[in-house]
């Protein structure tokens, strides 16, 4: 039923990279976990499909579907990211080709005690490091470099992105880890230079 939703929406527009699908948090009985649901993300066209990416990951790699041709013209995942790799892709596609969003709950997604939250500091690290390369090809590209209709978007990715350093810095405060942390707040403090809570957290 997955399959055959999916392959139904990228036939009904030739042009899409990708579709994904929302999913079902369960716990490991399969009892649902309504808390961990995050709202399904349903682009309304190219531009605001790919400047919901550039703030945060807005698909399950679990739910995806995408075309050959698309994969062909990107490249595969950047070996590398170990954990946000699925997020580069989806940028990199999004960058080239629109995406769409089946509103169905087609995937259940189990949650566990673990779930990652231990390697946080990581995945935050990788994901600020995918989330800057994908603005600096964004302020680079033929298509996207002058739209103006990105810009909101953009902003608010660089918005986004002080956020992840300066917690990325709190994680790493909070470990003893001084150094590393001011590091990190440095850079949000460059990103948002006039944010009076990126101060005041520190």
């Amino acid at each position: 039923e997955k399959l055959a939703r999916q392959i139904a929406c990228l036939d009904a527009d030739p042009r899409l990279g990708l579709c994904y699908t929302d999913t079902r948090g369960v716990d490991p009985t399969g009892r649902e976990l309504t808390e961990q649901h995050n709202p399904l993300q349903v682009p309304r066209d190219w531009t605001d499909g790919l400047g919901r990416l550039l703030r945060v990951n807005i698909m399950a790699a679990s739910t995806v579907l995408l075309r050959r041709p698309a994969l062909e013209r990107v490249g595969p995942f950047d070996p590398a990211f170990h954990l946000a790799g699925d997020w580069d892709l989806w940028l990199r596609i999004a960058e080239e080709f629109p995406i769409a969003a089946v509103p169905e709950v087609l995937i259940d997604y189990g949650w566990h005690g673990g779930n990652l939250s231990r390697a946080r500091a990581a995945i935050l690290e990788e994901g600020i490091a995918v989330q800057e390369q994908a603005l600096s090809r964004i302020a680079r590209h033929p298509r996207w470099s002058h739209e103006r209709a990105l810009v909101p978007a953009r902003r608010a990715a660089r918005r986004k992105l002080a956020a992840r350093c300066s917690e990325l810095g709190l994680l790493l405060a909070r470990e003893g880890r001084r150094a590393d942390a001011l590091s990190w707040h440095a850079r949000s403090l460059r990103l948002r230079p006039l944010q009076p809570r990126t101060w005041s957290r520190w």
